[in-house]
């Protein structure tokens, strides 16, 4: 799988001639084997000197997407034989100025200088410098007019100084040759591959058998790191890599220790290292849109290995059964499979993904300007569909971890990124209003998914006020179909949508699943409408929910409703603040009274026990609480009642 960090390195002063922006966009680039093996590069690009755009690059593949993959792949491969790709042995290199009309003398044999068009004060700054080695890059910022003028006015002491000139002005093949008669000129942006005898090489864009030294991009330290494994080859060269002080400090720069021209790096792991800090910042699938795109398998990393076997067969087997390519290949985040069955892969057409965005978009009126916070995986169709909605809106996606955010600074975060539309599921609502966080005045939607929110829960949120919307959907419709405010008694179906006898007629629909079960693969069509489990009345647009069919039981020939109970537990859950997963209500089968009610538990609080069964009808009374180590959950938080059943059985 191949997954994005983006990020943006803020520069202490301008780059070069041609960048006038002080903010370099970028993303590192991460690849995981089955194994969880991983492997990480950088995407730095320029578009100032001619790449493409960050987003460009990504879309269209290009040079630099494909180098940082080999890179990555390298730095895999090495992480999973546990070999370090940088040694301590530091690495020469010149010092670098980015600005000659503020610079201090400097003690180094060799000196860049980043040039400019003002050729008059850059030859009297240079006629000045004396026994030193002089490097300079125009980086094409001058006229073949202008450099021949430049050079006119440089001494010829100050010419014998220079020992190379970079990219002084488009490259021309006549005019370099004859020019390079009198200073060596070399090609340090070669874009596009002309063939010259004089080269600049760039490990992290791309590596040159012929070279006269090697520099960084000014990329982030990722991409320096490769970089210097690739230097450290040739100690008798004087190369380029002091250029992280460009940009304001960051944690990855503290790995670099610098003595003077000389620059090491100290690793806290195999491959390129960064082992800490490249587990703690956020990664999200790199996502292909279009509808000839091979299909594209979305789950999470953290995965064990058996689980994530059986999901790349499933995938496997859905490739050579139906199609390779088109599809969202999604594991269901339901909480109903048996240990007899495999997880369910849900497989959804592309462009139902962007269908289904298109219709929230139009059915709240979201806008370009309304930015998106995102909390939720994206290797679910909770966080899936809100990169839909912003590729379609264009809009900005600021991302974040949950845990850290909501223990810190959730607010800020809200309010410094102009956040107005966010999607949660009932969990992290629960965290809101267990720590009292008020609602910021800039927030406008706040969509909750993923399993029912009770009453009480909503009501304690819009008590803060938090402006919550909650959301009826499943993987199966990529994402929400129906919506309700202020915990109305109804659902209102979202446009475009319908239900008839159960079934969900929309464009968003999945075609397939696919699931094991009892080791045979089953493939189920699920054609142009899905039938759902629930109990549901459908009248003039809005949706009445009786219940799953499976929500109703018997117990001494009584009905009940697992729900209602379910909703009762979360009350007291509520009033006591405790986590709403730490206990878990389900039914057995119990030969005399047909069903018997059971509390299963996290923590050693039997009064939990007491407080539900004095809330309830006799015949609803949990008649024990089962202490169990962990409850098992998604990845979106929901009990897995199929399997926790199965436990309290074996019990």
């Amino acid at each position: 799988m191949i997954f994005i960090h983006r990020y943006e390195l803020y520069r202490t002063g301008l780059a070069n001639a041609k960048t006038k922006s002080l903010v370099q966009l970028g993303c590192l680039l991460k690849i995981t084997d089955i194994q969880n093996n991983f492997g990480v590069a950088d995407i730095c690009p320029w578009p100032s000197l001619g790449d493409l755009t960050l987003d460009q690059e990504l879309l269209q593949k290009g040079p630099l997407y494909q180098r940082a993959l080999q890179l990555a792949q390298i730095d895999l491969d090495a992480r999973k034989n546990k070999i370090k790709l940088i040694t301590d042995v530091p690495v020469k290199n010149h010092a670098l100025i980015q600005d000659y009309k503020t610079a201090q003398q400097i003690n180094s044999e060799f000196i860049k200088i980043k040039a400019d068009k003002n050729i008059i004060d850059l030859a009297k700054y240079l006629n000045g410098l004396k026994d030193v080695k002089i490097r300079l890059d125009f980086n094409f910022c001058l006229t073949e007019i202008e450099f021949r003028s430049f050079i006119t006015l440089l001494d010829p002491q100050t010419l014998q100084q220079i020992d190379v000139i970079e990219d002084p002005f488009e490259f021309n093949l006549i005019s370099w040759t004859e020019l390079n008669q009198k200073v060596k000129l070399a090609l340090d942006w070669n874009l596009n591959n002309h063939k010259w005898q004089n080269i600049i090489c760039k490990p992290s864009r791309k590596l040159e058998e012929y070279f006269l030294y090697m520099t960084s991009s000014m990329d982030h330290p990722v991409g320096v790191a490769h970089g210097l494994s690739y230097a450290q080859k040739y100690p008798e060269k004087t190369h380029g890599f002091l250029t992280l002080d460009s940009y304001e400090k960051t944690d990855f720069q503290r790995a670099f220790l610098q003595n003077n021209n000389l620059l090491s790096y100290q690793s806290d792991g195999y491959g390129i290292g960064f082992e800490k800090l490249l587990s703690e910042i956020l990664w999200q699938p790199l996502i292909e849109w279009s509808n000839y795109s091979a299909n594209q398998l979305l789950m999470n990393d953290k995965l064990g290995l058996t689980e994530k076997e059986n999901i790349f067969h499933l995938a496997d087997q859905f490739g050579q059964q139906i199609s390779t390519e088109g599809y969202f290949l999604i594991p269901s985040s339901g909480s109903s499979q048996s240990q007899q069955e495999s997880v369910k892969l849900i497989a959804l057409k592309k462009i139902a993904v962007l269908n289904s965005a298109k219709r929230v978009n139009e059915q709240f009126n979201l806008t370009q300007n309304m930015n998106w916070g995102c909390v939720l995986p994206t290797f679910h169709v909770g966080g899936l569909g809100i990169l839909a909605r912003a590729k379609i809106l264009e809009n900005n996606v600021f991302f974040a971890d949950w845990k850290i955010l909501i223990q810190s600074n959730f607010r800020d975060w809200i309010i410094n990124n102009h956040i107005q539309c966010i999607s949660l599921v009932p969990a992290q609502i629960y965290d809101l209003v267990q720590k009292n966080i008020q609602c910021t005045e800039n927030l406008k939607f706040v969509f909750v998914g993923g399993s029912q929110l009770s009453q009480a829960l909503s009501s304690a949120a819009q008590q803060l006020n938090w402006p919550i919307i909650e959301t009826y959907g499943m993987t199966e419709t990529a994402s929400m179909i129906a919506f309700r405010k202020n915990y109305e008694d109804d659902f209102e179906l979202m446009n475009a949508v319908s239900i008839v006898d159960s079934k969900i007629k929309c464009d968003s629909i999945a075609e397939y699943s696919i699931q094991k079960v009892k080791n045979n693969f089953k493939i189920i069509k699920l054609g142009d409408d899905f039938e759902i489990s629930d109990q549901i009345v459908v009248k003039n647009n809005k949706i009445k929910f009786l219940g799953r069919a499976d929500d109703k039981i018997q117990i001494l020939s009584e009905t009940v409703s697992l729900s209602e109970l379910r909703s009762k537990l979360e009350a007291l859950l509520i009033e006591k603040n405790l986590p709403l997963t730490c206990v878990a209500l389900i039914a057995i089968q119990d030969l005399r009274s047909e069903n018997q009610i059971i509390l299963v538990s996290e923590i050693d609080n039997t009064t939990i026990l007491e407080k539900f069964n004095s809330v309830v009808r006799p015949y609803e009374k949990a008649l024990r609480l089962v202490h169990v180590q962990y409850i098992p959950k998604t990845d979106l938080g929901k009990i897995k009642y199929q399997e926790l059943k199965d436990i309290c059985q074996i019990k």
